[in-house]
């Protein structure tokens, strides 16, 4: 997805320079298995998109953890 930062989509807010993105969980596959090759194929979910290509992203068992957005694909 290509989010213009000047227009918000309904459903993302826009606050501190990020967005925060309220997804539901199982919308994106962890990806990598160079890191945290115990969670590969694991179902989590975008919390919130940075600048420099990154975003922080949550487990369904509540583990977060801040990457490059090529760490993760869409379901």
């Amino acid at each position: 997805m290509n989010y213009n930062m000047t227009q918000p989509r309904y459903d993302d807010v826009f606050f501190d320079g990020m967005w925060a993105l309220f997804g539901e969980y199982g919308t994106h596959i962890w990806y990598w298995k160079s890191k945290l090759t115990e969670r590969k194929g694991h179902q989590c979910r975008v919390l919130v998109r940075g600048k420099m290509n990154s975003i922080l992203v949550e487990f369904s068992d509540g583990f977060k953890v801040v990457t490059s957005r090529y760490a993760v694909r869409k379901v």
